[in-house]
């Protein structure tokens, strides 16, 4: 059992290195957020996802603005194929879109599935196993998309009904993280479905894996940012500011220990020091319209 997890484990962390070189490789542009916003069909709303170098600078948007897209939530590249699938959250269009260029702009989106178990989707994750999973505000559920031997979509399931589920992350031990902002927890859950931890946070909202580590962003009165680790089971740090942290909906970690907290009410990034817990400083401000999730290439 202990062997085939080691192997299993390696051929994962192998996966992402070849990504990682896939990724710098064919990137001539060193750009390394994308950020989604909350759109909407007023003047000024933005229905796109932007991206921005590591310093903070605009670099454009990925997609053309003739696409009718509206409400864009959770964004995950897809490196093995060279694309980013990206949440569109509107009710009344729920659906999940592709593009096909990791590092390409003002590209063509196409819908790349779409279920009446898919209702205002929120967030994405890939499994180790090569699903995507989904959570649903609106449908109250996680689906998973099983893909075929070409990647492509071949069924939508449920996989587990959670009320008004935020993010979700899969964790180093290969269950996932549902941030129930509704039941003031994070659950876990085994590929089987079964519930195997209840993590008590209020209102949680953003969910980051990295290492052995789940970040949770709670959308308390004050805003914070919980470390949990995922091996001794308990919060082990809190990362705060005392002017901004309201809405913590976007999180990733960096391969150098930097956290990045993309704040939806405060309309900031954050960058916070992991191993002392120190804030740093802000990176973005000043965004178009109000951001709502956040992703990095270097980050997989």
């Amino acid at each position: 059992g202990s062997q085939s997890k080691h192997h299993h484990n390696f051929g994962s962390e192998m996966m992402r290195l070849i990504s990682f070189f896939c990724i710098l490789l064919h990137c001539s542009t060193a750009y390394q957020f994308y950020v989604s916003f909350h759109g909407g069909n007023d003047t000024g709303n933005v229905n796109n996802v932007y991206q921005y170098s590591s310093g903070g600078a605009l670099i454009g948007n990925l997609i053309q603005n003739d696409t009718q897209l509206l409400e864009l939530r959770g964004i995950l590249p897809m490196p093995a194929n060279n694309s980013v699938l990206f949440c569109n959250a509107n009710k009344d269009q729920s659906s999940i879109q592709i593009v096909g260029d990791l590092c390409g702009s003002g590209l063509i989106s196409s819908t790349w599935t779409t279920s009446s178990l898919i209702s205002h989707p929120y967030d994405m994750d890939v499994s180790f196993q090569g699903n995507i999973y989904i959570s649903n505000q609106d449908s109250d559920n996680i689906v998973v998309v099983t893909l075929n031997f070409h990647k492509q979509p071949y069924g939508v399931g449920q996989f587990v009904s959670v009320t008004q589920p935020r993010g979700i992350r899969f964790g180093s031990d290969g269950n996932l993280y549902v941030a129930a902002s509704e039941d003031d927890f994070v659950y876990s859950y085994s590929l089987t479905g079964w519930m195997m931890n209840k993590i008590q946070v209020k209102h949680p909202v953003g969910l980051f894996a990295w290492a052995h580590y789940i970040f949770i962003g709670s959308d308390d009165s004050d805003g914070y940012v919980y470390q949990y680790d995922t091996m001794e089971q308990k919060i082990v740090q809190t990362f705060t500011h005392d002017k901004y942290m309201q809405h913590p909906a976007g999180i990733a970690v960096d391969p150098s220990g930097n956290l990045f907290v993309l704040c939806q009410k405060d309309q900031v990034l954050l960058q916070f020091d992991v191993a002392s817990g120190k804030y740093i400083g802000k990176v973005i401000e000043n965004f178009p319209d109000v951001p709502e999730q956040l992703a990095n290439l270097n980050f997989l």
